[in-house]
């Protein structure tokens, strides 16, 4: 967990909701904005956020004009702009077309209606479109495809020399029926990251029906945490230009062929580089726990080019005429093809092909059932030592209509929830599980927030209507004492908030609030003997997080916020940046959290748990 804990999902959508305003948006933003959620925002033209924070409250409905060219739609966040747009399951930030009656009714085939999601950061990039040659220690730049000239570099150019570098929060974001044609072959993507680095989090990102790529990643470090690409037009997830992020949860559905704007491609493209550039990374992603559904038709689960390296584990591949996809290029890069150190790193997935065409490398070879007719160069996949199998996956339900048939949780007999896994990174983005794909037995994160769930494409929902709401303590803690609360989860995972407030407590008229307070949270452990207490996480300063997200999900559950503000006609005048605070989700069990101080002192502390959604 290391402070935000696992995130599963599942709830309603705004169908129906009322809204006070129309806002029409035709210029840039150049000032700190609130779009809230009682309006509905339409916007006409490119739109650039530059110097300042564009902030979307949950709930928010973005609707954007059609249009092709200079023309087109499309929010473009800059170098010097910031998002944060953070959505819950109940309450999702949607940006759609303006024609979309938002009742459910609208298929793929109505796709490439507006443009989509542009995020210019200024993390490092491998190479520019245009195949330049840079010196070494230069800094590589590139603009973005099709976007006219007569626009500001601000509103184009993205690559830095800044890993770290943030550009906001997106987080329960549905991105609807985008993909708007710039030039000849040049289309927006439902969500383009150009440069953004891993100070961005991004998570629960849908995208459907958009013409052309659902997610790209031109270079930059961001990571990408439980996303569903459906029934687009081209790839799901492709990154070129020396992305080195990370991934887990990851969704591609391929729809049926809707018209000649709608032909699914790829789950997975992945490009290295457009040109050699010295010492440059080469780039490629580390992705745990992907399902990739394809339509049958074409394309292929992954296709691996232009010197791309990919780490794949813990995944699922169904539905492809085509499996793996390596181009001569990349192809290099196998050890048995003379190289000694192996960039790809495809092991402990499952391959479900009922006419196996698994591989297809530079020499057309192809890895069926049986495992036949293979040379050196596709022994990293097949090697029985990579725990690659080809078998049936037994999903729960496969249906590319909007019938509730699309239910991607493995059966209980699946082997998916007994086959041997790949070891999980040791850092605190991954999370843990004993199973391949996205999907637990029991839990669809899709339901409720996404396209998907609204139109019907998914199985009902099972979930309990019975919640916590809010669990709270005060006490007084004595100087290097603890103090410990304990709650159970029962049924599907809960996404929470957890709080241990001290320094904001004055400004309620508490005496001797503690000054620094911190806590750490167990799961008892009930199959030893005696019963464990496993550390789940640790939490301390809740602003060196991400103070947007924690300030949403705060006002999201009613909590008193902990910056200094008004809340419900009372100032909050103290500055609190020792409180602690971790949101994320838990599966059924019990817990405890310990609470302690940072550093030794004795004072007054309230302990929260607070119910998300």
């Amino acid at each position: 967990m290391k402070r935000a804990m696992k995130m599963i999902t599942a709830s309603v959508l705004l169908a129906g909701a009322v809204y006070a305003a129309d806002v029409n948006v035709t210029t840039n933003i150049t000032s700190d904005t609130t779009w809230t959620s009682d309006n509905v925002y339409h916007m006409s033209g490119f739109i650039t956020v530059v110097g300042a924070t564009l902030t979307i409250e949950a709930g928010t409905v973005i609707k954007s004009a059609a249009g092709t060219g200079t023309d087109a739609t499309a929010l473009i966040i800059s170098q010097t702009g910031n998002i944060n747009a953070v959505g819950f399951r109940s309450a999702p930030i949607i940006f759609t077309a303006e024609a979309d009656p938002m009742d459910g009714s609208w298929g793929p085939e109505n796709g490439n209606a507006w443009g989509g999601l542009i995020i210019l950061g200024n993390a490092p990039i491998n190479s520019d479109r245009n195949k330049n040659s840079w010196t070494e220690g230069t800094t590589i730049t590139d603009t973005v495809e099709g976007i006219p000239e007569f626009l500001p570099e601000s509103s184009r150019v993205f690559g830095g020399t800044d890993p770290e570098d943030s550009s906001g929060t997106l987080s329960y974001v549905s991105i609807r029926f985008g993909g708007s044609e710039l030039a000849q072959d040049a289309e927006i993507n439902g969500l383009t990251l150009g440069g953004v680095g891993r100070g961005t989090q991004i998570d629960h990102i849908e995208v459907f029906a958009n013409s052309d790529d659902s997610i790209e990643f031109f270079g930059g470090t961001v990571d990408l945490k439980y996303a569903v690409s459906a029934y687009g037009g081209d790839d799901g997830f492709d990154y070129d230009q020396g992305w080195e992020g990370r991934g887990q949860f990851w969704v591609y559905v391929g729809g049926p062929v809707a018209n000649s704007k709608f032909s699914p491609d790829n789950g997975g493209e992945h490009d290295g580089e457009t040109s050699f550039n010295a010492g440059r990374n080469l780039g490629g992603g580390t992705i745990y726990n992907a399902t990739y559904v394809g339509n049958g038709e074409g394309g292929a689960a992954l296709r691996i080019r232009d010197n791309a390296y990919a780490v794949y584990k813990n995944s699922i591949f169904t539905g492809w005429p085509t499996g793996i996809r390596i181009e001569a290029d990349s192809g290099l890069r196998i050890p048995s093809n003379g190289e000694t150190v192996s960039l790809m790193d495809i092991t402990n997935n499952l391959w479900d092909f009922e006419v196996a065409d698994l591989f297809h490398g530079d020499e057309d070879d192809t890895l069926g059932a049986g495992g036949t007719n293979l040379d050196d160069g596709e022994a990293f996949l097949a090697d029985a030592g990579n725990n690659n199998t080809v078998e049936a996956a037994l999903l729960s339900g496969i249906s590319r209509a909007a019938d509730g048939g699309f239910d991607p949780c493995p059966l209980s007999n699946s082997p998916a929830l007994s086959n041997a896994l790949a070891a999980y990174p040791e850092d605190d983005f991954f999370d843990e599980v004993a199973y391949q794909g996205a999907f637990s037995k029991n839990d669809n994160w899709l339901a409720g927030w996404t396209y998907l769930s609204q139109a019907g494409y998914l199985a009902p929902s099972s979930e309990s209507s019975a919640d916590l709401v809010n669990l709270s303590t005060r006490g007084f803690v004595d100087a290097g004492e603890t103090v410990t609360v304990g709650f159970t989860v029962i049924g599907a995972s809960k996404k929470l908030l957890i709080r241990a407030v001290g320094p904001k407590l004055a400004d309620l008229g508490v005496p001797s609030p503690m000054a620094d307070p911190q806590f750490t949270i167990y799961r008892t452990d009930y199959t030893q003997s005696p019963p464990a207490q496993i550390e789940i996480g640790v939490a301390d300063d809740w602003d060196e997080e991400n103070v947007a997200q924690f300030s949403a999900t705060m006002a999201h559950v009613g909590a008193f916020p902990l910056e200094v503000t008004e809340f419900q006609g009372t100032s909050y005048d103290t500055v609190d940046t020792t409180s602690a605070a971790a949101t994320g989700s838990l599966g059924e069990g019990v817990y405890t959290i310990q609470v302690s101080s940072q550093d030794g002192g004795a004072g007054e502390v309230l302990i929260e748990v607070y119910a998300v959604d």
